[in-house]
């Protein structure tokens, strides 16, 4: 089954569908508990192998939002064809896929169990946290046209959340340089894959693990402070 997660009165939240954690993240911390959210990809599943059951489909059909990236989960795509949320979010189309990385940039290590192979493009559109600012301005605007009389709590959530993904990036108060900027993303994609084979991992954990990441210049590791307190705060919620 999918995990859920939903506040106090569910009979008046919105349901919203993410397609993997990060997209259910963010809706969270913009709806709070004004939406109820199911997970599709549950706890320590690789979101590319995703496959889903006739009742998450029926789900999908059943959401007042998806949020998800068409051509990264052929699952949710097929599911589309046949069902249609009253709203949905589609990041793919706002976001511009990046240039792969390949494995002589970030190694083996850092890519964990996703050896997918993705092509030229890199669909981890989420690793960059200026994308994430973006997909929150969405889900934001997506839950006020869903719920217009909340309009204003989830406009103010949304800038909470944009100020804590602004200071991953810069934090430093001097911005990142390109080169600090992609040591940056292989050590989200190595965290990623650390919490993809954990299921709600404890904080030291976490933190020990990123600490076995060698050659990351001290700028980077301020911007990567302030994304891991956003999940220990996550996972200690």
């Amino acid at each position: 089954t999918p995990s859920t997660s939903a506040g106090p009165s569910q009979a008046a939240q919105l349901k919203v569908t993410a397609a993997f954690y990060p997209f259910e993240y963010v809706a969270q911390q913009v709806g709070k508990d004004l939406v109820t959210i199911t997970d599709l990809t549950q706890p320590g599943a690789e979101p590319h192998d995703l496959e889903l059951s006739p009742k998450q489909v029926a789900g999908i059909g059943e959401s007042d939002l998806l949020i998800y990236q068409k051509g990264f989960q052929a699952a949710v795509d097929s599911a589309l064809q046949t069902v249609t949320p009253k709203q949905a979010v589609d990041t793919a189309s706002f976001l511009t896929l990046q240039p792969a990385e390949h494995e002589d940039e970030h190694g083996d290590e850092e890519h964990g169990e996703d050896d997918h192979d993705h092509g030229a493009l890199d669909p981890h559109t989420w690793l960059d946290p200026n994308n994430m600012v973006t997909i929150t301005e969405h889900v934001r605007d997506a839950l006020a046209e869903a719920k217009p009389d909340a309009k204003a709590t989830f406009a103010a959530n949304a800038d909470a959340l944009r100020l804590a993904f602004d200071g991953a990036v810069n934090k430093s108060g001097r911005g990142l340089s390109s080169k600090n900027e992609s040591a940056l993303r292989a050590a989200v994609d190595t965290l990623l894959s650390v919490l993809a084979q954990l299921d709600k991992p404890e904080p030291e954990v976490v933190e020990e693990s990123v600490k076995e990441i060698e050659t990351i210049p001290d700028e980077t590791l301020d911007a990567l402070a302030s994304i891991f307190k956003e999940i220990r705060n996550a996972y200690q919620s």
